[in-house]
């Protein structure tokens, strides 16, 4: 009687650096302040200030990513009678590395439902290649319900930006991330 024996042998390598690893490697920063007013559901919208600066830079130019957003509430003001269910909408632009901007995406959120100190996390978005900064447009607002009244929102949107960053070994990992945090300290201090 013959027995035969096979044997298999698997290598791992750690997926983080065989396959891709998204790291934080920058944030951009930009403030506003929003005034609203209006009845039944349509409502007005417009920036009392900011942002500022427009566009808002995150270390672009390094490939594809992750952006996450968070709005700080820092002051409010809101009548009685205005409806906390009117929902804020804000266009985002993406600026390509020629300067160029094109439609992203709209963010929507509620301001007003979180205290003064609050964070609103918005996020994960993903972005392509070669882009290299985020402009806010135009604020608008839509009400589903019969609203009135007004509301002025200040706040703090902070980006952070996690590039992901392909390689086949930590050793490379190591030295793509010290470019890519190299090439955005150039682009923040271009800014």
């Amino acid at each position: 009687m013959v027995i035969l024996f096979s044997i298999f042998i698997f290598t791992h390598t750690s997926a983080a650096f065989a396959d891709y690893y998204q790291a934080s490697t920058g944030n951009g920063q930009t403030s506003v302040r929003m005034s609203f007013s209006g009845k039944g559901s349509y409502v007005f919208a417009q920036y009392l200030y900011g942002p500022n600066p427009n566009p808002c830079y995150v270390p672009g130019n390094m490939g594809a990513g992750r952006i996450v957003f968070r709005f700080t509430v820092t002051d409010r003001s809101i009548s009685s009678s205005w409806n906390y269910a009117t929902v804020v909408r804000i266009p985002l632009y993406l600026i390509d590395t020629n300067g160029v901007e094109s439609y992203w995406m709209t963010i929507e959120f509620q301001p007003w439902n979180f205290g003064v100190g609050t964070e609103v996390v918005l996020g994960d978005f993903f972005i392509g290649q070669n882009y290299r900064g985020i402009r806010f447009g135009t604020p608008a607002a839509y009400c589903p319900y019969y609203n009135s009244g007004y509301a002025d929102v200040t706040g703090t949107f902070k980006l952070e930006y996690y590039a992901i960053i392909f390689a086949q070994t930590e050793t490379q990992f190591n030295n793509l991330y010290n470019n890519v945090i190299n090439a955005s300290n150039l682009a923040n201090a271009a800014n």
